[in-house]
């Protein structure tokens, strides 16, 4: 009995090592150093202005094709994945389109601890992250987008004088 619980300790801890790889992403492109606020949803919101987002990204729990190298290795061994990211601003007022945006950027996601000692992780380009959904690149994506819609405007808006959906 005492050797079945050994086993069973043993196989977790190597789990849990093995998913200790740490990961850094980052913005760049269009979105690269936008500053931005926390926005409110329209479905909690009646605001004068609304912002409809679009884009492709998506989040991410280590999927990248060669993250496997760098949990085998502890996380010891850095790898990258990068990806094209394309994202839709429209923005309006009352109801009436005012303007769209269109923004291309990038996210490279670095697996590993090497990465932790050169990128910095409270940069304005680091995407969120969390160990139970991974890198939340929709969220990170799309408040950018709207900070960098906002910014491109001629329109004087608020954060709380506006409201987003997205798909």
């Amino acid at each position: 009995m005492d050797i079945d619980k050994r086993r069973i300790a043993v196989t977790a801890i190597i789990g849990c090592l093995l998913s200790l790889s740490g990961c850094v992403p980052m913005v760049s492109g269009d979105l690269e150093d936008i500053a931005h606020a926390r926005y409110q949803p329209c479905v909690r919101a009646a605001t004068p202005y609304r912002i409809d987002v679009e884009s492709n990204a998506e989040d991410a729990y280590a999927s990248g094709p060669v993250s496997w190298l760098t949990d085998l290795s502890l996380g010891l061994i850095p790898t990258f994945q990068s990806e094209v990211i394309d994202s839709r601003a429209r923005l309006y007022r009352d109801g009436v389109l005012q303007h769209t945006y269109r923004f291309k950027s990038r996210v490279t996601v670095y697996y590993g601890w090497v990465w932790l000692l050169f990128l910095d992780t409270d940069s304005v380009n680091a995407l969120p992250v969390d160990e139970g959904a991974g890198v939340r690149a929709r969220t990170g994506i799309r408040d950018r987008t709207i900070a960098k819609a906002l910014s491109e405007s001629d329109l004087d808006i608020a954060p709380n004088a506006l409201c987003y959906s997205d798909d």
